[in-house]
């Protein structure tokens, strides 16, 4: 998908992309997902506002239909979440599943879906189903995100994320049968741009912890 639209705001409109830009999605939760809000985003069969302690086929189905969605706009999704709320790990994936270095650089996506697999209650999550069709698919804690340790460690590693990450590959443009790679300053000033609503959201609410 080239776009995404705003169904909350009138007159918001969409938000336009390159062909070759890479979507970087990040949210910060404290809490599981609960039924829509919106009744045209229910899925039928969903009973109570609140999804249940093991997902059944009905509450799987929305989680399947994000991930897809996530995939075919070939996107990267980073999720600050509470993974003590159940159903959250059954939702969005596991932190303590994640595998990379103290500082959060040198993320081993292998051997995450690995552990994410392993596990029933995270192996169709969001994170697993994401990192199985080679996108990049991360947990953290949400607790603390606060932390300035935390904040510069998650920017190194977003920044390590964009510098390696050529970006979608498919149509690929071909010059001298070398794929052209988009210009590091173009991604890494939308990686910024992320980076600083994150930073906004955080400032915005501050989280209990």
């Amino acid at each position: 998908q080239s776009n995404f639209a705003n169904d909350h705001i009138a007159g918001d409109g969409s938000l336009a992309f390159r062909a070759d830009a890479r979507k970087n999605l990040i949210l910060v939760t404290d809490e599981d997902s609960d039924l829509a809000a919106n009744a045209a985003n229910r899925f039928t069969g969903q009973v109570g506002n609140e999804p249940p302690a093991t997902m059944n086929a009905t509450w799987q189905a929305e989680i399947d239909a994000t991930a897809q969605a996530v995939i075919d706009s070939k996107a990267f999704l980073n999720m600050l979440i509470n993974r003590n709320d159940n159903p959250v790990r059954s939702q969005y994936g596991d932190y303590q599943d994640d595998v990379s270095d103290a500082n959060l650089l040198n993320f081993d996506a292998a051997a995450t879906l690995a552990n994410l697999i392993a596990d029933p209650i995270t192996d169709q999550s969001l994170q697993a189903q994401i990192l199985a069709a080679g996108l990049v698919a991360r947990t953290f804690d949400v607790a603390g995100a606060n932390d300035p340790d935390f904040v510069n460690n998650f920017f190194a590693a977003k920044l390590e994320e964009v510098i390696t990450d050529p970006g979608p590959t498919e149509p690929c443009g071909e010059v001298g049968g070398v794929c052209e790679v988009p210009e590091p300053g173009s991604l890494a000033g939308l990686a910024l741009f992320g980076l600083g609503l994150l930073g906004i959201g955080l400032m915005r609410r501050r989280l209990a912890v």
